[in-house]
């Protein structure tokens, strides 16, 4: 006879689209643009955990276009659950204030409503700021998901905005007792707000980016630079790798530069400062937004990947690009990127137009790009593939809730 053992109930919180937890053959029958972007990766572990019969997985998210009720889909093993968000954070929103105003208080009581109804066992609560409140204001056992460093975010962007979530995210670090981080450097970052347990899992990379082993050839035609950017930010420094790329077509280096991500379109907020500037246009793409599904085929259409971010707390692009044979060039001191990439790729100084160049130049030496790719693919399938990932958290998510039970290694 059987024994039926009761299902631990998690609740994933946090960004999340529709569009990527749904397979791809029913993406045209349910409401697209329900949900928040900017956090793929959410879903990729929500759906990998879901597939684990000892689970019940729920998904808690916030969406613009919801007024007053919570929205719920069914999706394959998943409950996905979408709370009204207002959408402006300063500006009345029609009769209410700005989410700023109540320290998003409505939002986190709808999230409160999401909890309510579902009832787990435990919240995994993603960034600290509404989500982490409300699993807080839950009294139900939660680990917070931390990618941010509070003050790093304040100082390269200085807003209003960026200054209530800074102070949010300081006051709910110091009441967190469980803490996950995506990497090593923003563990001892966190470490500056909270006294919580902090354990390391990295971000998820999903198996469709990873090449497969019959697939994986020598390159010889290096030409397509890809870059994947959320927003035209100060951090981002993006401006420093256009320069450069300019400098590379002045001297007729065949060099093809794609432009993905949040403000990368035409006419969107990249393209317009280039056009201010004058810059020359020869060869660079501006791309813009992409849907997720199409991502894996983008980067294994590409030759190298560029990142000149100044601050990065994991970075999900670098290990999506090490998965699809991309060689890596980010910044030495940009956060994370050391730790992720490891030897994998090129580590320069991003504040440089000259060490920029130099670096993708680098890359014409085919012995030299060849090895880095086959480095980076065997890296990328050793520590960050989604069911290395999924099984380090159910594994945490198990011992948090029986610390008396070694689930890994405690």
């Amino acid at each position: 006879m059987k024994v039926k053992y009761k299902k631990i109930k998690v609740c994933i919180m946090g960004p999340v689209l529709l569009q990527d937890l749904i397979k791809k053959k029913k993406k045209n029958r349910l409401n697209k643009s329900l949900g928040a972007s900017g956090a793929p990766f959410l879903s990729n572990i929500s759906r990998s955990i879901s597939k684990n019969n000892n689970f019940d997985v729920s998904v808690v998210t916030l969406s613009d276009n919801l007024k007053k009720s919570i929205k719920v889909k069914k999706i394959s093993r998943m409950k996905a659950y979408f709370c009204p968000r207002r959408l402006h954070s300063i500006r009345f929103n029609g009769w209410e204030v700005g989410k700023l105003f109540d320290l998003f208080n409505k939002e986190i009581n709808y999230i409160l409503k999401a909890i309510n109804i579902i009832k787990p066992d435990i919240i995994l609560a993603n960034w600290p700021y509404e989500y982490a409140y409300a699993a807080h204001k839950s009294k139900i056992k939660y680990i917070l998901v931390n990618h941010d460093v509070p003050h790093k975010v304040f100082y390269y962007i200085p807003t209003l905005y960026r200054f209530v979530r800074f102070i949010m995210a300081k006051n709910i670090l110091k009441k967190v007792r469980n803490i996950i981080t995506p990497s090593m450097y923003l563990k001892k970052e966190t470490q500056k707000y909270s006294n919580g347990n902090i354990k390391v899992i990295y971000n998820p990379t999903d198996e469709s980016f990873f090449l497969k082993k019959n697939t994986i050839k020598k390159n010889n035609k290096i030409k397509k630079i890809l870059m994947i950017n959320n927003g035209f930010s100060k951090h981002k420094n993006i401006k420093k790798a256009i320069i450069a790329f300019t400098y590379l077509i002045k001297k007729k280096l065949p060099y093809k530069l794609y432009l993905y991500g949040g403000g990368m379109a035409k006419n969107e907020e990249c393209y317009n400062w280039a056009i201010k500037e004058k810059i020359d246009l020869t060869n660079i793409y501006f791309m813009g937004y992409i849907d997720n599904s199409k991502l894996a085929s983008i980067y294994k259409k590409s030759d190298i990947y560029l990142s000149t971010s100044l601050e990065e707390t994991f970075g999900v692009t670098y290990s999506e690009a090490m998965a699809a044979g991309l060689p890596v060039i980010a910044g030495n001191k940009s956060g994370a990127s050391k730790e992720v990439i490891k030897n994998c790729g090129i580590l320069t100084d991003v504040s440089s137009v000259k060490s920029i160049c130099k670096s993708i130049i680098k890359y014409n030496d085919k012995k030299f790009y060849n090895k880095k790719r086959l480095m980076g693919i065997k890296r990328a399938n050793k520590y960050f593939k989604l069911s290395i990932i999924t099984k380090k958290y159910i594994d945490h998510v198990r011992y948090i809730l029986n610390p008396n039970k070694n689930f890994h290694g405690k």
